[in-house]
């Protein structure tokens, strides 16, 4: 067979290899292309209003202030908003309370504070970040007695020895007034403490506040959009996750005016989860990041109605209440959010759950039946589940959606790691296979597709403080997973990442190092950049020759067996064919050879390559770029090099590569070659008698051109000699001036 030809020559090319290498094939079959296509929605992200990932000074969202509405409290009561403090330097006397109300008619308080001497500074205080490189701009809403002189904002270093910024922000009045100003950019200062204080005896409420650096977008911090923006993921899930089901995910907090949007907020956490960042942002955002929005609905504490009711609200035109609520608030046109889910991981009562969807279903298509809805399945309960929930719910199912992660110990034992590169990638890919069968069977599909709504990679026991996510071992398990995608395309439709929660995509720290905020991404994130900016959406099946691995059977219930080091998927556009290949191994680099249905010539090849050479190398607060894609061109000559612990990317131009078969009766051009496999000579015979111009190039397995023949003239045939050649695999490129084919031809 060709194949093991190939091998043979190519172990003989590589003699001289030492340890340090093995030898692969990767084998493309351009011509036979996968049912299916890849589409941007396969490189999605989640979003989710969790922790500190969308809110306060480590997230998403470029507001400053924790508790800008004055609404928390601490546990104990101190007559101040929680986290702020209070503030008394030098002998200053007053007292602090929170008052119901305040001027955010959706909010629950308002701070209070009297002065009651004119000794020293009097006032509020918390600790704020500062972007160094641009100015920010802040405001308040406020009203006092008219014995206060004037409020003012100090920004104070850590020791409140130091003044680095004070402004005055205005006499109070007796009705609520907005004071706004700008605080230049103070370089080389990366944090502060921001002072609220009053000038002269008497009394001032506080409500409604904001900090945030000018360089924002859309209310986004800039490093989150500039790492999103080139992310390109093509479908965002929001709001959870797991919020999405709380009583703080009600979508109409997170509407209106800014300064008028429910707060605290409370989530399961404890933690004001205010939505600042609404459904409007939301769309904004992603028409920024040239992103599908995908909104999720409350299913355990919200209605039917309720989430009908968001879907008027997106896609109503302005003669309905809800399309005239978004109309009011400052968006006319329609958002037409195309993608919609049913709660999440409502695993407990497959038959009830699937019922109460059906509820939810109904609502939301009466509104507007072009939108895709997803019922939120589970794959770890099998067959049984899935067969309870779809047999109530199947036929009204636009997308059987599911979640997965890729989860290991984070011991340093190689069995781990080696579990971790292969045993939930398998099992993932086993499900998609199952659900695809279990659709199929049941006559869902192709009316009901399958996609993953949330998938991660995460080491246990917890995921807070999960570092080692954000290591280049998960990198490529990222890509493994984005594999088992982009090889399934014909049921599979969507996938989206855990974006924050400690999985490695985007971490925001304090760098103790620069005494900075650090807004950087882990290696996983590069692994999906490099997948969704550098893809196909045509995939082909691959023929993958490599060594293989075992995973100790004793801790592990899934523990796969003859792994290959190496993993593969090609995707073309229509002007180049992408090559993504993870080298698995920890120490080895892999020499592949790479052959389509025909081998070409030569190729300028783009190559996009992240990799790092321990696999437990991670990027970090102090060293933010540790791990990063590098490109490079090369000319491609059938084979590369794919280091170890690497994610690579190899981009043929199309333009020369035009597949072809190996049947030896194919009319090229006209012409027929013939025999296949050859001896001494190779046939080339036209259909009829007429002037031929063509150039003949033959080139052996390394590239080298040789054979090289012009034919003009009127032939019936020529005979090209190669009986000085060796027996082998041979490229025989054929131009005709205009366009190029190569086939692929054997000596014998």
């Amino acid at each position: 067979m060709l194949k093991k030809t190939l091998i043979l020559v190519l172990l003989l090319f590589f003699l001289k290899a030492n340890a340090e290498k093995f030898l692969s094939e990767i084998e493309i079959e351009t011509l036979n292309p996968l049912p299916g296509k890849v589409t941007p929605l396969f490189f999605g992200s989640f979003i989710e209003f969790i922790k500190n990932y969308m809110n306060g000074p480590f997230g998403m969202t470029a507001q400053e202030l924790v508790d800008r509405g004055f609404d928390m409290e601490y546990k104990y009561s101190t007559g101040i908003a929680y986290p702020w403090k209070s503030l008394s330097l030098d002998s200053a006397e007053g007292n602090w309370s929170l008052i119901q109300g305040g001027f955010n008619k959706r909010g629950k308080y308002s701070q209070y504070m009297e002065r009651t001497n004119a000794l020293g500074t009097f006032g509020i205080y918390q600790h704020i970040f500062l972007t160094d490189s641009t100015a920010n701009d802040f405001y308040i809403y406020f009203k006092g007695d008219q014995s206060v002189n004037e409020v003012i904002l100090t920004l104070y270093d850590s020791s409140f020895n130091n003044k680095l910024y004070t402004v005055s922000l205005g006499k109070p009045d007796s009705g609520w007034r907005k004071s706004s100003v700008t605080i230049p950019y103070l370089p080389g200062r990366n944090y502060a403490f921001l002072a609220l204080t009053i000038i002269g005896v008497g009394s001032v409420e506080l409500d409604e506040s904001s900090f945030m650096a000018q360089n924002n977008v859309s209310g986004v911090r800039n490093e989150h959009y500039k790492f999103f923006k080139d992310l390109k993921p093509g479908i965002l899930r929001y709001p959870g996750g797991c919020f999405a089901d709380l009583t703080a995910a009600h979508w109409e907090y997170g509407i209106g005016k800014i300064d008028q949007r429910t707060s605290p907020n409370l989530c399961y956490e404890e933690i004001s989860q205010r939505l600042d960042f609404g459904t409007d942002e939301l769309i904004e955002f992603c028409r920024l990041i040239g992103a599908e929005p995908h909104l999720t609905v409350n299913f355990a504490n919200g209605t039917p109605a309720e989430a009908a009711a968001w879907v008027e609200y997106c896609n109503g035109d302005t003669n309905t209440k809800y399309g005239a609520m978004r109309a009011a608030n400052g968006h006319p046109e329609p958002y037409n959010v195309k993608y919609w889910e049913v709660g999440n991981e409502q695993y407990v009562d497959s038959i009830n759950m699937a019922k109460r969807y059906l509820l939810y279903y109904d609502a939301m298509k009466t509104v507007d039946s072009s939108i895709i809805i997803m019922i939120d399945g589970n794959i770890w309960k099998g067959f049984d589940y899935y067969n309870a929930l779809m047999g109530v719910a199947g036929s009204k199912v636009d997308i059987y959606g599911w979640h997965h992660g890729n989860v290991s110990d984070k011991s340093d034992e190689l069995s781990y790691h080696l579990h971790f590169i292969s045993g939930p990638i398998v099992y993932v890919e086993i499900c998609l296979t199952n659900v695809f069968k279990w659709l199929t069977d049941s006559s869902f599909y192709p009316k009901t597709k399958q996609g993953s709504t949330e998938w991660w990679s995460i080491h246990e026991p917890g995921w807070v403080n999960d570092v080692r996510s954000w290591n280049m071992e998960t990198a490529y398990v990222d890509a493994l997973n984005l594999h088992v995608y982009m090889r399934n395309p014909e049921s599979f439709v969507l996938a989206e990442r855990t974006t924050f929660v400690e999985s490695g995509i985007l971490i925001s720290r304090y760098d103790t190092v620069s005494q900075k905020r650090r807004v950087f991404a882990g290696a996983p994130y590069y692994s999906s950049m490099l997948m969704s900016n550098h893809s196909g959406n045509t995939s082909y099946p691959l023929d993958i020759m490599s060594p293989t691995f075992d995973v100790p059977e004793d801790k592990f219930p899934w523990s796969p067996k003859n792994v290959k080091w190496l993993d593969a998927v090609a995707t073309s556009t229509d002007d180049t064919l992408f090559l993504s290949v993870v080298n698995r191994h920890s120490s080895d680099t892999s020499g592949t050879l790479i052959s389509f249905d025909f081998i070409p010539d030569s190729m300028n090849t783009v190559v996009y390559e992240l990799s790092s050479p321990n696999y437990l190398d991670r990027n970090s607060p102090s060293e933010p770029y540790k791990i990063v894609p590098k490109s490079k061109t090369i000319n491609f000559k059938k084979y590369y090099d794919f280091l170890p612990n690497s994610f690579t990317i190899l981009a043929f131009p199309r333009s020369e590569i035009n597949g072809v078969d190996d049947n030896s009766s194919e009319l090229i051009f006209g012409l027929y070659i013939s025999p296949n496999p050859f001896e001494d000579e190779i046939m080339i015979r036209s259909v009829n008698s007429f002037e031929l111009n063509y150039e003949f190039y033959l080139f052996d397995l390394l590239g080298n051109l040789v054979k090289n023949v012009s034919i003009t003239g009127l032939y019936d045939y020529y005979s090209l000699n190669t009986s000085d050649l060796c027996p082998g695999p041979y490229t025989l490129k054929i131009s005709n001036g205009k366009k190029v084919i190569n086939k692929l031809l054997i000596k014998i």
